[in-house]
């Protein structure tokens, strides 16, 4: 590759540069690379593409400052007039900031059809015409006030394929853009939807579960009709599934939309988990938690418990209902995949970091390796009885109180064990 002689390039003065790049054979402009080292030459090269604006301008700008610059030089005003007066496309992307934001604002006052969209801070600059010629300009002081104490080398150049490869990546750009604010736009209209459906299903569901508590307290629901209380009883499981799905789909909307409300108090953390504990034993609640019967019995539950000596109350100041509701989850979750098997709980003080962990380890089916990546996602889930919610609000619960929750798989190969952490209550 033969050498390019800056000295010479940097000494072409206006009117010699007017023929750089325009020596024609046959009436075709030849092809040219052009390395440009004077600030000047690259202004001057600047303005006159965008005065031969034909039919679209492609400009990546490299920071929100460079726009303040080329504005000072008359190339904004140039754009506008062109936008004006002519059917063109100017697509701009830029860092928008304080800094420009007046100049943006007068572009799209005075220029509407001139297209700007955000982009990020680079070393260059990129400034395409007519998919004809390209000019790259480096950055050499992004903080600089003046065009020309600002930029270094330039490249100028009409050869077809390195006009074709910048375009290339300025539309890469853009249509990345485009495609994340549809992904934003779609996310929202489908939050939106579950947010309103949820609280649509509420009030009925509601009612339902409240009529068939009704017909489950009739005397004669155990005494008369044993196919009648059969089916009570499976319609009761599932409203109670329904309600449970619309209280997480409401609490997903509520995280996403950062008004997750906690109601924060101090109490025993330990006292309740051993409540828990004990509502499971004695297969109290996990009827009423999932709306579905289980095998689940006193025999195949085993609980531990490890505390440092003298640790006889753990308080934390945390919003116990919720609290409540990763504890029901891990454990629900436990159940569900323990027929057989063991359950183990177990509570520590950890000084050294003033925090308090529960684990809930179990020896069931273990999670499936494919799920291992998307736990703590949401609709995460490989049962078809689960929605894959749990886990997110769990997760979302535990790290707006400070904590951290967990999962690793069992040394033994047989089961998994999740876990929290949540900061301990200091006491005055």
């Amino acid at each position: 590759m033969p050498d390019v002689n800056y000295r010479d390039i940097a000494l072409n003065s206006s009117s010699e540069h007017s023929q750089i790049g325009s020596t024609k054979k046959g009436g075709v402009e030849a092809e040219f690379f052009e390395v440009i080292s004077n600030p000047s030459t690259t202004e001057e090269i600047l303005l006159n593409l965008a005065k031969s604006l034909r039919k679209e301008i492609l400009y990546l700008v490299p920071n929100d400052r460079a726009l303040v610059r080329v504005h000072k030089i008359g190339l904004i005003d140039l754009l506008i007039r062109a936008s004006q007066r002519k059917s063109v496309k100017i697509k701009i992307i830029c860092p928008l900031s304080d800094i420009n934001s007046d100049i943006v604002r007068t572009i799209i006052e005075k220029a509407p059809e001139i297209k700007i969209i955000p982009g990020k801070t680079t070393s260059s600059g990129i400034f395409i015409v007519d998919d004809l010629k390209m000019l790259r300009v480096e950055v050499k002081d992004p903080g600089a006030n003046d065009f020309s104490k600002a930029i270094g080398f330039a490249l100028y150049s009409n050869s077809k394929a390195s006009v074709s490869s910048f375009k290339m990546f300025f539309d890469l750009l853009w249509n990345a853009y485009l495609q994340n604010e549809e992904l934003i736009r779609l996310d929202k209209m489908k939050d939106e939807f579950i947010n309103v459906a949820a609280h649509e299903f509420k009030t009925p569901i509601q009612s339902v579960l409240g009529y068939l508590e009704l017909a489950r307290a009739d005397s004669e629901y155990n005494t008369t009709d044993k196919k009648r209380g059969g089916l009570i009883d499976a319609a009761y499981r599932n409203a109670v599934r329904l309600h449970r799905l619309t209280k997480n789909l409401l609490e997903v909307t509520r995280i996403e939309s950062h008004a997750l409300f906690m109601s924060k108090r101090r109490f025993d953390l330990k006292k309740l988990v051993l409540g828990l504990v004990n509502d499971f034993q004695n297969n109290a609640s996990v009827l009423s938690r999932t709306g579905e019967s289980s095998d689940f019995t006193r025999n195949n539950f085993l609980t531990k418990f490890s505390y440092l000596p003298n640790d006889d109350d753990l308080f934390v100041n945390a919003d116990e209902e919720r609290i409540t509701e990763v504890l029901l989850n891990l454990l629900d979750n436990a159940v569900k995949f323990t027929k057989w098997g063991h359950i183990t709980v177990t509570i520590a003080n950890d000084k050294d970091k003033n925090q308090l962990s529960v684990s809930v380890k179990d020896t069931g089916v273990g999670v499936h390796p494919q799920m291992i990546p998307r736990l703590f996602t949401k609709f995460a889930s490989k049962s078809s009885g689960g929605t894959g919610l749990g886990l997110f609000i769990s997760k979302s619960i535990i790290e707006a109180h400070g904590g951290k929750i967990w999962f690793q798989e069992n040394s033994s190969n047989k089961g998994s064990t999740f876990g929290f952490t949540i900061p301990l209550l200091e006491e005055r």
